[in-house]
């Protein structure tokens, strides 16, 4: 059976849950099998008192009590159901007064969204009508980053007199006097109106690489992404034309850039040879450069020589400008010792008669998959290499920039898709 949650911030006043509750029910909308808060450590002890704990002289609690009253089946909700968002220290917070707490709180309410909306067995309907300003605000748009199209978002409506009264939790299929404003005004919640207002969102998922979904899914201890760098990726994502890269080879280091100050270091320490190829890439997607990059099954060793070469400044080796087809096995042979000697990697040797095919598309793939480690989909067209060059039709061996739509004309050259000017190099 499918599980549907119901997910919900609440702060001083758990009476959001009942009443959300009882609007799915008027509307007959999917009933939550289960019940997901998210709160403060305040908030937690009003859920508990509020919503588990049996009111003076009454046998049911009021979440009980409601599915009673509307013979609906009470949806699991314990204590344990009832998370506390954390400070920067990793301790229950009362209220997220500082930046650093701020960022914790976005950090764990995104994370929460993103391992519901990892299983596929799972609705979730969150709701917006209780808690801070802050923290509703961050469930709603993890609900654009991450929710499904069965998932939904809604707020709840109460009427002005009944609203925030402590003692309404719902209306009652029967006459119950409550207490009103003051001690003097007494109401009857049988007479309330509670309306569900269903908020359209845009979703984001398709954008976001499958690698960082997957890191937001697993639990804090995984130390995923934070939603701070996920911003950043995805307002870069939005200045695609802008952005610019730095390549830092010796400090196996690439530098991304956008108008609006945001940058990001691409760290490939753990990844030169995806680097080479980056490198080799961006090196060449100037037009006016005489050499253009045409991926060819025959082994090419021109190509080959300008991998080494990046490899030569990956390492701080001088750069052979000049090379020999005796040099060519050499330099491999030196490169693979040194460059590579505490790995067992063997990658070099299919290198030795030149780069074909092979060679190229698993350098490209490997250096998407390091990349998806990073940065959501939207980016990985505007950072990836690809055929930027079609060829001239008066003269095959001459080239003209390429519209950026993804198709990849007969005998293109490849390059990076960004502008010539942003492409910068800092070889010293």
């Amino acid at each position: 059976m499918q599980k549907h949650i119901l997910l919900a911030i609440t702060g001083l006043s758990p009476q959001v849950v009942t009443e959300t509750l009882y609007a799915i029910y008027q509307q007959q909308l999917e009933w939550p099998t289960e019940i997901r808060l998210i709160t403060t450590r305040t908030g937690k002890m009003q859920a508990k008192l509020g919503l588990l704990i049996p009111p003076e002289g009454k046998s049911l609690n009021r979440l009980q009590q409601l599915c009673a009253d509307y013979n609906r089946p009470v949806p699991t909700f314990t204590e344990a159901h009832i998370a506390v968002v954390p400070n920067a220290d990793g301790q229950d917070v009362d209220d997220a007064r500082s930046n650093a707490d701020q960022e914790a709180l976005a950090d764990f309410i995104v994370s929460q969204v993103a391992q519901l909306a990892n299983d596929d067995e799972c609705q979730i309907h969150a709701s917006l009508a209780g808690g801070r300003k802050t923290m509703t605000f961050y469930l709603g748009y993890a609900m654009t980053l991450f929710a499904r199209p069965q998932d939904r978002l809604s707020h709840v409506l109460v009427d002005a007199q009944f609203e925030g009264l402590r003692d309404f939790y719902y209306p009652t299929p029967t006459t119950c006097v409550i207490t009103g404003r003051d001690q003097n005004t007494h109401l009857d919640a049988a007479d309330a109106k509670v309306t569900l207002a269903e908020i359209p969102f845009i979703s984001q998922r398709q954008s976001l690489a499958k690698t960082t979904l997957a890191a937001f899914a697993h639990s804090p201890a995984d130390q995923p992404p934070s939603y701070r760098d996920l911003v950043r990726y995805e307002n870069l994502a939005q200045d695609r034309d802008n952005l610019s890269l730095t390549f830092n080879t010796k400090e196996r280091l690439v530098v991304l850039s956008g108008t609006q100050g945001e940058t990001i270091n691409i760290d490939f320490n753990d990844a030169p040879l995806q680097l080479a190829f980056f490198a080799m890439m961006a090196r060449h997607s100037q037009l006016a450069n005489p050499i253009k990059l045409v991926r060819s099954k025959d082994a090419n060793k021109t190509y080959g020589h300008l991998f080494l070469q990046e490899l030569e400044r990956i390492e701080g080796l001088p750069v052979t400008h000049m090379a020999t087809e005796a040099d060519y096995g050499y330099r491999i042979e030196q490169l693979r010792n040194q460059f590579l000697r505490s790995t067992q990697d063997r990658t070099l040797d299919s290198l030795k008669q030149g780069m074909d095919a092979q060679f190229w598309d698993d350098r490209k793939n490997q250096l998407k998959l390091y990349l998806c480690k990073q940065f959501p989909e939207s980016m990985l067209d505007c950072l990836l290499p690809g055929p930027v060059f079609k060829p001239k039709k008066e003269n095959r061996n001459q080239f003209e920039p390429t519209a950026f739509d993804g198709r990849n004309p007969q005998g293109a050259a490849w390059g990076l898709w960004l502008k010539q000017t942003n492409i910068h190099f800092n070889d010293q």
